[in-house]
């Protein structure tokens, strides 16, 4: 089984750049993955993936993907665990249109606007 999204939580304080950090829920995390016998699949690209896009940003990693561990040792048997690699090492990220208040300021704006 392999499930993957956004989990909202971290597992290591590594894994956020402010030294806000909730201890139990970290711990509490890492013992769900544990007592399900997950085990996270690496990732490679950004240390993060998420950011508050504030002036000082707080950088977060808060996606990741597990599969189970189950089924993936060769124990009594002739079959090897097959490692899924989708052959992308980076995605492609995604173009967001953020308005910049200050567009306001220019004299012209509004004329832009009206002509378009």
């Amino acid at each position: 089984m392999i499930m993957g999204g956004d989990f909202n939580l971290i597992r290591k304080e590594s894994e956020k750049s402010s030294d806000h950090y909730n201890h139990l829920l970290i711990a509490q995390f890492n013992d769900f993955i544990g007592n399900h016998l997950l085990r996270e699949v690496t990732r490679v690209g950004s240390k993060y993936t998420w950011t508050n896009k504030q002036t000082a940003p707080v950088l977060v990693n808060l996606d990741r993907f597990f599969m189970t561990t189950w089924g993936l040792t060769r124990v009594e048997s002739d079959h090897s665990p097959i490692i899924l690699d989708s052959g992308v090492h980076r995605a492609p990220r995604p173009r967001y249109f953020f308005f910049e208040n200050q567009w306001l300021l220019k004299p012209n704006f509004h004329a832009m606007v009206a002509e378009k």
